[in-house]
Formats: structure tokens, sequence, C-alpha cells
């Protein structure tokens, strides 16, 4: 369940998340899981933080694609961001869902993502 709703940062996304919203100099709303904050709401997008993808694959809340809006993604190990298209994620014939605990993921191939130039992350 996803909701906008008072709470903490999901411990494996607390640092990554916080930087990322930091590096983009924005405000958004927090979105909550039953775990704690999973992203934020940037208006016309949604932010997430990932420390680096699964090979190739690249996840987040599936409850999220509800909110219908792109997904900007930071990687941090890429030390970059990417924006995702929500339609061309979900079209994706590789995208799939598993389950993390009591979780549903929304797993997508990273190739689909654009990087973000409108954000220089950090060069080191």
């Amino acid at each position: 369940m996803i909701s906008q709703k008072n709470g903490v940062f999901k411990q494996s996304h607390k640092g990554l998340l916080k930087k990322a919203l930091a590096l983009l100099g924005n405000e958004g709303k927090p979105i909550f899981d039953s775990i704690g904050i999973v992203a934020f709401d940037l208006g016309d997008k949604i932010l997430v933080a990932k420390p680096n993808p699964y090979g190739y694959i690249v996840s987040c809340n599936k409850g999220l694609l509800s909110l219908e809006k792109n997904i900007l993604m930071y990687i941090g190990a890429n030390k970059a961001f990417y924006l995702f298209d929500l339609a061309e994620i979900k079209a994706d014939p590789q995208s799939f869902i598993n389950r993390r605990g009591e979780i549903e993921m929304f797993n997508f191939h990273i190739r689909l993502g654009k990087r973000w130039p409108e954000v220089e992350a950090e060069k080191t």
C-alpha cells in the first residue's frame, strides 16, 4: 500500500533517497509503504533511489505505478539519474513483478531509462 502520510525512511533507502533529493535541490512529497518512505512525488514524476542495478534490472515499489507518473531513479553506483517513461516500462515484455516480503516490486530493464542530464549528479 502506498500513501503520503507521516512515516520514516525505509532503512535501505534512507541515505540514498535523501541524497538524491538534495542533488535535485527539490522538495517533494514523501511516499510511504508499510515500511517507510520509498519515494518522493516531484509533481510530474516520482523520485526513487537504488544503490545499484541487479545486472541490468532495476526496480521500484509496484504501488508507485498507480500514481501514473514517470519514474526518476537515482542509481548510487552510477552516480547518475535515469528517467523512465511509465508506459514504456509497463509495456516492455521483460518487465516483471516479484515479492520482497509483503511488498510487490516492479522490475524493469535499465536500458529503458534515459540518462537525465538536467541534473549533474556528482563527478567523483
